[in-house]
């Protein structure tokens, strides 16, 4: 191990997504006991409001931690360790528990994170919906056989199981539904009819769509995989109310592009007993997902009477689904005009903006809104994300949902990083059902604007080289946002002949200046970054600072020579003196030991110090170590460890950790770092001390990484 200077860094964590909280000191040591905080929302699948009171828990180290939403939905998990992935659970009373995980950092390329934040947001449903049918084979009921809905791959933890009766039918119970429905897979184990142990029908699954305290029917036809194994369903349509205007089109939105020269749409006019077929055309919009029935001609529908719609759609992938709704027609309505003067807030949008307000101009005729949104990149055709009533001046406050996220694997939600753009459209819903046209609004668009900034950069190295050889340091910039790799920064320093390159983490997030100091070169001042571009080129903020010289003031803070060189070691009593040791080691295979060994010694002492001056003009002493304390019986209230700072002129004294022990073994440990002011020009002493008096306990302190940096 080498002795190096240390920094803390830190990350912050934004609204969908990892951002960065700015608690940086350039000159800080990386902390070694990093702890993470993971945050989100918990919101409800059916309104889409917050939740409050839903209890969040993750399973650390030192046992199960917990939170519960506020009002306003949000909670945080704080304290876990750095550098893992927790299993975290969501639970309210009548809903579904969802499962997450968060992958808390510990480090981004060769810099360390400190207090990393990482958001999860989740959306719970209640158990109230229901799928029932009939299970047939042959035409006849499969009876017993064994159907389950499995929920745990889509981040649910729910399994629901059910046998059908002697008629066949099934009934499985609990489930989550949503507005827009909520797609479940029904799963039927192979079937054995004829008891004779082999199976006369492989196994199968079916997809469909569930509704808030509902039931959906769904029949399944085993050795058919034709039937119940379609991956086809209706996503939404406006035919769900029981009404439907007189003279609007019928509208269907499917999970996949439709055949329309395979599929067949059938509407009857139902009226008392004069069963009448209507002629109807239908037509799909650029995606092939959204499909608008009518009547031949836009003739229109007789006001009260009672329509059936039967679809038997085939899907341009050759899945196939039969559906069919009922409804009654009314007068009035028709399409809506278009929505107007939709506007966001805020107006313009950064990569990782997810939540924005929408407002827009009210229509008299509209009974409530439907708020819809896609993008240039993965979701091309219209996604509905909210719903709002009627008010003077309406408007609604949606997130875009993760699916509109540029990169999953990263913890930031990314809407418009790399260029993309999300359009946002509102349609009008008026009483009778009927609804504006969504090929026919007019949408916002909207992409990041906003110019990247630089959170924060570190310096190592000194920037003053007084030697006859060039000198390097290095120079770590973190920024707000994705970085172009195309469009690297560059860096004004501040003397003639230094040069620097930079290289940009795989991250995109953060880089390297490597700075060359010439020979003789005095290379403290100012600084200026500037000429990056974000990932959608957006010329970024330019970003001033200083560079500084730097000096480690301890000798063989690491004891990686195999021995206390530059220290003083010393003891009393029958207490060993400290010595090098390769049995126990933060980093690299040396360290200090001090304390008793083998046996209780009784009253005594192992002290280890290191006196160094202070150059003058400095401004900041940021000191540093890491430790480790192993002790053998009981010797609370009798020893001690401690470690200290002390200068022999002014009465300057720092502590750095002090602290009594009981038992047991403190793994490594890294006390909090000091930034020490006006110890300029002065003798500085630093001491390590263990003070032995238990006369059954046996405690030793483990030293190492020990830094004293001087800040000029």
């Amino acid at each position: 191990m080498t002795t190096r200077t240390l920094a803390a860094l830190a990350l912050c964590a934004g609204m969908a997504g990892c951002t960065t909280r700015n608690e940086i000191n350039p000159a800080t040591e990386l902390p070694y006991d990093l702890r993470g905080t993971v945050v989100g929302r918990v919101t409800s699948a059916a309104t889409g409001l917050p939740m409050a009171g839903a209890t969040v828990s993750a399973l650390a180290p030192g046992g199960a931690v917990t939170a519960t939403s506020s009002a306003d939905g949000t909670y945080e998990l704080g304290g876990l360790p750095a550098g893992a992935t927790y299993g975290l659970r969501f639970e309210s009373a009548g809903c579904v528990t969802r499962l997450a995980s968060a992958s808390v950092p510990a480090a981004a390329g060769n810099v360390g994170l400190l207090n990393p934040v990482v958001t999860v947001d989740a959306v719970l449903a209640r158990g109230d919906a229901a799928v029932a049918g009939t299970v047939l084979m042959g035409g006849a009921p499969a009876v017993g056989a064994r159907l389950a809905v499995d929920l745990r791959a889509s981040g649910l933890d729910l399994v629901v199981t059910a046998m059908t009766a002697a008629d066949g039918g099934y009934r499985l119970e609990g489930l989550p539904g949503a507005a827009g429905g909520w797609p479940v897979t029904v799963s039927v184990a192979p079937f054995d009819a004829d008891g004779d142990g082999v199976s006369d029908a492989p196994a199968s699954s079916s997809t469909v769509m569930v509704y808030p305290a509902s039931t959906t029917t769904h029949d399944l036809v085993l050795g058919n995989t034709g039937a119940g194994s379609t991956g086809l369903w209706v996503t939404s349509t406006d035919l769900g109310g029981g009404k439907h205007s007189a003279d609007a089109p019928l509208h269907l939105a499917f999970s996949e592009p439709i055949d329309l020269v395979a599929s067949a749409f059938t509407l009857s006019d139902q009226d008392g007993y004069a069963y009448r077929d209507v002629p109807v055309v239908a037509a799909a919009d650029a995606t092939g997902q959204n499909v608008a029935v009518q009547a031949v001609g836009g003739t229109p529908l007789a006001s009260g009477h009672a329509y059936s719609l039967t679809v038997r759609a085939v899907a341009q992938a050759g899945d196939a689904l039969n559906a069919s709704y009922w409804f009654t027609a009314t007068t009035g309505g028709g399409l809506l005009p278009p929505v107007t003067g939709l506007a966001a807030n805020p107006a313009r949008v950064d990569q990782n903006t997810t939540g924005l307000t929408l407002s827009w101009t009210a229509l008299p005729a509209a009974a409530s809104y439907e708020v819809y949104a896609r993008d240039t990149r993965l979701n091309q055709s219209w996604v509905r994300i909210g719903s709002v009533g009627s008010a003077p001046a309406p408007s609604l406050a949606i997130t875009l949902p993760s699916s509109f996220d540029y990169y999953g694997a990263d913890g930031l939600l990314t809407p418009f990083a790399f260029g993309t753009q999300v359009e946002l459209a509102v349609i009008a819903v008026g009483l009778t059902g009927a609804s504006g046209d969504l090929a026919a609004a007019a949408p916002l668009r909207l992409g990041d604007t906003v110019a990247p900034t630089a959170s924060w950069a570190v310096q190592r190295g000194s920037a003053v080289n007084p030697g006859a050889a060039p000198a390097t340091l290095t120079l770590t910039v973190a920024f707000s946002e994705y970085m172009r790799a195309a469009a690297p920064p560059v860096i004004d320093l501040p003397a003639a002949g230094m040069s620097a390159a930079f290289e940009l983490d795989a991250g995109l997030r953060q880089g390297t200046f490597t700075i060359t100091v010439p020979a003789g070169t005095w290379g403290w001042g100012p600084y200026l970054i500037h000429g990056a571009e974000d990932s959608s080129g957006n010329p970024m903020t330019p970003f001033a600072g200083q560079l500084r010289q730097q000096s480690e003031l301890v000798q063989n803070g690491g004891f990686e020579t195999g021995g206390l060189d530059g220290w003083v070691a010393a003891s009393t009593g029958a207490v060993p003196a400290p010595s090098a040791t390769s049995a126990q080691a933060a980093s690299g295979g040396w360290a200090a030991s001090l304390g008793a060994a083998g046996v209780p010694t009784g009253a005594g002492s192992a002290t280890l110090t290191q006196d160094f001056g202070v150059p003058a003009g400095t401004t900041d002493l940021v000191v540093g170590l890491r430790y480790l304390v192993t002790t053998v019986g009981s010797s609370y209230g009798y020893d001690s460890v401690a470690c200290t700072l002390s200068a022999s002129v002014g009465g300057l004294n720092a502590t750095i950790f002090s602290t009594y022990y009981s038992y047991g073994t403190v793994g490594w440990t890294t006390p909090t770092t000091l930034h020490l002011s006006g110890w300029e020009g002065r003798t500085a002493r630093l001491q390590c001390v263990v003070n032995e008096g238990s006369p059954t306990g046996i405690t030793t302190l483990y030293l190492d990484d020990v830094t004293v940096m001087a800040i000029q």
